[in-house]
């Protein structure tokens, strides 16, 4: 598939494929040490995501980009529910069946296409994953397709709010080898939600300098 944005008066291609591959193959290669390098990036946002959970009644949820299972472990041991994970990167589901032992549904797939059925979950979690997503609209559709009525997506993801660094970030980051895409401003983030079919009801960053992040809760509508 072939991505066209508009920026500034400029139109920029980009092939989505290529940066799904980049991904996949980025994250093969860190899955053997992943906790022990990038994990430690990713670690406070999956507690910033557990504590959003404690006050909500679900028995069933998706983590989407689901690496190396760390969080849904972290669900387990906190919460009495059905988990599924899926995650570009073979090797990181490899190690997250090693690590998990068959208490979670793991699956090799793409956020573009979630393959489970319609209203499967209560709950959709995504971490440090969200700005790798060449089409981000495909995954929030599917994500909402998954939901049941009423349910609730978070989202977790690398943030600024100072917009000339944002822009630069964003210039910069496509030509990484680990498939980054975009860093997202509130703004961007609710237009997305909003043009697929969620209600923003939360919005707040954490962190500082190069470890902020923002988190995002939202409800799907009727």
């Amino acid at each position: 598939m072939l991505l066209i944005f508009p920026k500034e008066g400029r139109i920029v291609k980009h092939n989505s494929q290529e940066y799904k591959d980049k991904s996949k193959s980025y994250f093969d290669e860190m899955s053997s040490d992943y906790s022990n390098t990038l994990g430690k990036y990713t670690e406070p946002m999956h507690y910033s995501l557990i504590k959003e959970l404690e006050d909500k009644n679900f028995k069933t949820l998706l983590d989407v980009g689901c690496g190396n299972g760390r969080f849904l472990s972290m669900v387990l041991n906190k919460f009495d529910v059905k988990v599924s994970g899926i995650d570009i990167s073979p090797g990181m589901i490899e190690k997250g069946k090693e690590f998990l032992d068959c208490r979670a549904d793991l699956k090799v797939g793409d956020s573009e296409h979630l393959p489970w059925n319609d209203r499967s979950f209560d709950v959709v979690t995504c971490s440090a994953s969200f700005h790798h997503y060449p089409v981000p609209k495909l995954f929030l559709k599917e994500a909402r397709r998954v939901l049941r009525t009423g349910g609730i997506l978070m989202i977790a993801d690398p943030f600024t709010s100072n917009e000339l660094l944002r822009f630069f970030t964003n210039l910069v980051i496509k030509f990484s080898k680990s498939g980054d895409m975009r860093i997202y401003s509130q703004k961007e983030m609710q237009e997305l939600l909003e043009n697929c079919g969620f209600t923003l009801t939360k919005w707040e960053t954490k962190g500082k300098r190069l470890k902020k992040y923002f988190i995002i809760v939202a409800t799907s509508s009727v």
